[in-house]
């Protein structure tokens, strides 16, 4: 019975050693087989980190040359536009006078900006011109004159629109203009105030308000003929409110 108790005891101990070295076994396998697994996860995840890191610094890379060519164009335009205003303004806080004065309007007749010296305020609005279509915002901008020229007349100030092109566009732009009157369109119609041509844009390139035909402008010469404000857009939608232009006549009368 004794020996019967000791082989039993014997045999359970040498089964359970069996059991835990099999276990063990299976756990360096699993851990092998779990390892061998995981590599090449874990190196494509460092692969796949590598990659999103370098596109993000890319990202960074170009965020940063962006902004610094903004910068750049924003610089540029400011000093292209104060030059454009040292070349349309006064020159030692003296009103400057237009070397410009002659112009051909789209019917062949002469106007001469001096012949309103002493007795007219004159407005000069620059228009982009023809650049294929007719310019919307220009369109727009002469209809807000010519519904409020008497409020200039009161002030003795003649609008004329200069437009840089050739006259043939100007049965165009003239339509276009008669199109925006909420009554409809009129038969012969026709602007009260004169368009003249710049037809080589020689008065855009002499006053740098070159764009991709003219930069909208507006030049207002006193009675006497000298400069006395000036507005340049900086885009082709920027235009001086009427307002702002009765504003200023004002200031001067």
């Amino acid at each position: 019975m004794k020996y019967n108790l000791i082989l039993i005891t014997f045999l359970s101990l040498l089964f359970i050693s069996c059991q835990s070295n099999d276990s063990k076994d299976d756990n360096k396998i699993s851990e092998k087989s779990s390892s061998k697994e995981k590599a090449p996860k874990t190196r494509e995840t460092e692969t796949g980190e590598k990659e999103e890191a370098k596109e993000k610094a890319k990202e960074e890379v170009k965020e940063t040359i962006i902004k610094e060519e903004v910068k750049e164009l924003i610089a540029k335009e400011e000093e292209v536009t104060k030059g454009e205003l040292k070349s349309l303004s006064s020159k030692n806080n003296e009103p400057e006078i237009l070397p410009v004065t002659r112009f051909i309007n789209h019917t062949g007749e002469l106007i001469d900006l001096k012949d309103y010296k002493d007795k007219k305020n004159v407005l000069l609005v620059v228009l982009r011109g023809f650049a294929g279509s007719v310019c919307f915002f220009c369109s727009t901008q002469t209809f807000n004159l010519m519904n409020s020229v008497e409020r200039f007349e009161r002030r003795d100030t003649q609008i004329i629109a200069v437009y840089p092109g050739k006259a043939e566009n100007i049965p165009l732009f003239i339509a276009e203009v008669n199109q925006l009157q909420k009554s409809g369109a009129q038969t012969n119609f026709q602007l009260p105030f004169p368009v003249v041509l710049d037809v080589d844009l020689a008065f855009v390139k002499q006053f740098m308000i070159e764009g991709a035909l003219a930069k909208p402008t507006s030049i207002l010469l006193d009675k006497n003929g000298e400069i006395r404000f000036v507005y340049i857009g900086k885009k082709i939608s920027d235009r001086p409110k009427v307002e702002k232009l009765l504003r200023e006549i004002d200031k001067i009368q």
